[in-house]
C-alpha cells in the first residue's frame, strides 16, 4: 500500500475519532480539552496508533488515557461504521507529550536569554 494511501487513512481516522470523542463519549475521566496529534496505521490496517495531546496534570491524563482505551471497542466500532474500509484497525491511544515538551523547551531558551543578557 503506498504512503499516500495510508497517510488518507491516518487523517480520515483521525477526524472522525476527534468526532466520536466529542460527540459521542461521556466520560467524566475525558477533558474536552483533548487532541488526536496523530494516527499511525500500519500498512495492513490491522494496527492504528493514536496520539493524542491532554490538558492537566499527570494524574488526569493517566485517568483520560485509561478510559479512551477502555472505550477504544466503542470507538472502533463507530469507526467501522463510518469509514469503509476493508479492515477496521485496533486502536491503540498514547499521550503525545510534544506540545509540554515544546513548551518545556522555550522555558529554557529564554532562562539562558535572561542570563546572557544579563
Amino acid at each position: 500500500m503506498n504512503n499516500h494511501r495510508i497517510d488518507r487513512i491516518n487523517s480520515i481516522i483521525r477526524h472522525e475519532i476527534s468526532k466520536i470523542i466529542n460527540e459521542n463519549i461521556r466520560d467524566p475521566r475525558i477533558n474536552q480539552l483533548i487532541s488526536i496529534t496523530k494516527v499511525k496505521t500500519s500498512r495492513d490496517l490491522s494496527n492504528s496508533k493514536i496520539s493524542v495531546s491532554l490538558m492537566g496534570n499527570e494524574s488526569e491524563k493517566t485517568k483520560a488515557i485509561k478510559a479512551l482505551k477502555a472505550a477504544s471497542g466503542f470507538i472502533r466500532h463507530n469507526l467501522q461504521k463510518n469509514i469503509a474500509l476493508k479492515k477496521t484497525p485496533t486502536i491503540n491511544f498514547t499521550v503525545d507529550e510534544t506540545i509540554v515538551t515544546g513548551q518545556k523547551i522555550t522555558k529554557l531558551i529564554n532562562k539562558h536569554k535572561t542570563q546572557t543578557a544579563d
